[in-house]
């Protein structure tokens, strides 16, 4: 275990906008700290120290300007983005920062910058922001405001079938045949052949037959 007597106490100093309140874990060591905006962050240590986190997500590349957008969802979308791939201790972290999913320096610094790439790119409170590779990292070249079928279809847990040359996820080839995700999911972890499960329709009456046996 850790030994926290020997810890420096950061308490009340100042790593460029974040200044420390106290300790708000011990195991492993975060510091709760407050951003010169107003909002709280927890930053490791050695975050600090580096200078890797110097704000909540707020930062501004030019001055100390005031963006009046910490109320809004846009922000919290911002801050959570920031979060997944930084904080240590977000649940997130492990399928984010864990993976070395990083944000570009254009919006990591300047909630604004990212604030003018959304305003041009679609952004409304129905979407939500997207990687279009999985593997990518957050940037302007690999994102997009996309709705939740959008994003479903793009997580790196779906099952990608190819049918007559042309590729798409299970979820939208049960759509097109018009097939029960479910019972097609089953076939091929019960090894059928992805294309076979998805173009393969049993006879009605032997789907009521069974249906009738099980009640």
């Amino acid at each position: 275990m850790r030994n926290t007597s020997k810890i420096k106490d950061l308490t009340g100093m100042k790593f460029n906008k974040l200044t420390v309140v106290g300790i708000a874990s011990r195991n492993p060591l975060y510091w709760e700290c407050k951003c010169d905006c107003g909002n709280t962050t927890k930053v490791r240590t050695a975050n600090l120290k580096r200078g890797m986190v110097k704000s909540c997500g707020c930062l501004q590349h030019r001055g100390n300007p005031t963006h009046h957008l910490c109320h809004t969802r846009i922000y919290r979308i911002y801050k959570k983005m920031l979060r997944r791939c930084y904080v240590e201790s977000c649940p997130a972290y492990p399928n984010y920062g864990g993976r070395g999913i990083t944000v570009c320096d254009e919006w990591k610094d300047s909630i604004e910058a990212f604030y003018e790439w959304s305003m041009k790119n679609g952004y409304n409170d129905d979407l939500s922001i997207d990687r279009i590779d999985n593997d990518g990292n957050y940037c302007p070249e690999n994102c997009r405001w996309a709705t939740s079928v959008t994003q479903s279809n793009n997580r790196r847990s779906n099952i990608n079938i190819t049918i007559d040359g042309e590729t798409k996820t299970l979820q939208e080839w049960c759509n097109e045949y018009n097939q029960p995700y479910k019972r097609i999911y089953q076939r091929i972890t019960h090894g059928w052949e992805p294309v076979e499960a998805v173009t393969f329709k049993e006879d009605a009456r032997l789907v009521n037959r069974k249906q009738k046996g099980k009640k």
